[in-house]
């Protein structure tokens, strides 16, 4: 992930930074003909970062290719807030 250090507003009180990511995972498993058990992902999205690190909105597309049966395809948004 890269964190774009230009800062955007959407409206006068929403202030943040895009945070693009990508992510490749291989699972090196024993249990390889068992359905429903990954062999390799990929996850590729953007954050936008708010307050420094305090609240964060995601969106994110994922794909997990299964040892039995094909593939999972995933679209996530997600919210992170700290107090």
């Amino acid at each position: 992930s890269y964190l774009i250090p230009n800062e955007v507003s959407f409206g006068k009180s929403v202030k943040g930074k895009f945070q693009p990511f990508f992510r490749f995972q291989g699972y090196n498993r024993s249990e390889r003909d068992v359905a429903g058990v990954f062999s390799q992902g990929i996850d590729i999205g953007t954050h936008f970062v708010m307050n420094g690190h305090n609240a964060r909105i995601a969106l994110a597309y994922q794909n997990r290719d299964l040892t039995v049966g094909g593939a999972l395809d995933t679209f996530l948004i997600g919210a992170q807030l700290q107090f």
